[in-house]
């Protein structure tokens, strides 16, 4: 059917539009150029409390760029990392509390960005912090855990009187139980595979370098079982002797002594 005139004009315009990369659609309004510094803060401000975070971080944006200077330039500086994290954007987030860290580090919110950092490194995959995550934290790469345990490690040391210390705190219990489930892990798959002197080092760094932690048990368990299998019996009972002292309701804490 052929196209009439009008039509064809048409479809030329708009084919016209999306070769040059124009669209349709109306373009974003710039921000008011008359906008001072405190007006700038307070739009971002409230833009981030609706949750509207691409505006927010926008906002102190060009705040920092019309205004480098003074108050509230540091002040956004520190917000527009949270309005990353929040907008799941952790590596932004990480990147905004190392400049404000290295810009301002004698600011008097300056324990702020080491907590954010570790927030922006922090992955909680238990839904205890935050939405549930259908997978096991133990079997992840331990590699941002370890990051983000020292990012709230140096908050807690630098500043222990700080509002975000006891939080960190709670978070650093987490991630070292964490750690140690992912050590847990690994020293099990060692067991099946018969490698036990693998198996003894991470059951050894969970109690040395992870302790208290919920996996001190179960790890002095397989260093008992390992012992045993490679004829260390000594050091199987001694481990076991450990094991009945501490945790004396383990499962493996009934078992008899080996002979060797």
């Amino acid at each position: 059917m052929p196209v009439s005139r009008p039509h064809l004009l048409l479809l030329l315009i708009a084919l016209t539009l999306i070769s040059s990369g124009c669209s349709l659609l109306p373009d974003k309004e710039d921000v008011p150029a008359n906008w001072s510094a405190a007006r700038l803060y307070d739009e971002a401000t409230a833009a981030y409390k609706k949750k509207s975070y691409d505006i927010a971080i926008e906002y102190f944006q060009e705040l920092e760029k019309r205004f480098p200077f003074g108050p509230f330039a540091q002040r956004a500086q520190l917000d527009i990392g949270f309005a990353h994290l929040d907008n799941e954007e952790p590596e932004a987030a990480l990147s905004a509390a190392n400049r404000f860290i290295r810009l301002n580090p004698r600011h008097e919110k300056v324990d702020r960005a080491y907590y954010l950092r570790g927030l922006a490194t922090f992955d909680d995959r238990s839904g205890r912090f935050g939405p549930i995550r259908f997978f096991d934290p133990a079997t992840r790469d331990p590699r941002t855990l370890q990051e983000s345990f020292q990012y709230l490690s140096e908050l807690v040391s630098r500043f222990p009187d700080s509002q975000y210390s006891p939080d960190a705190r709670q978070r650093m219990i987490y991630l070292r139980n964490t750690l140690a489930e992912h050590e847990l892990h690994v020293a099990r798959f060692y067991v099946k595979r018969g490698a036990f002197i693998a198996a003894i080092n991470r059951a050894k760094y969970i109690i040395n370098k992870l302790p208290q932690s919920h996996a001190t048990a179960d790890a002095l368990a397989i260093l008992v079982r390992a012992y045993k299998r490679i004829g260390m019996h000594y050091l199987a009972n001694d481990s076991l002797e450990v094991l009945r002292l501490n945790y004396p309701e383990h499962p493996l804490a009934n078992q008899k002594q080996a002979r060797g």
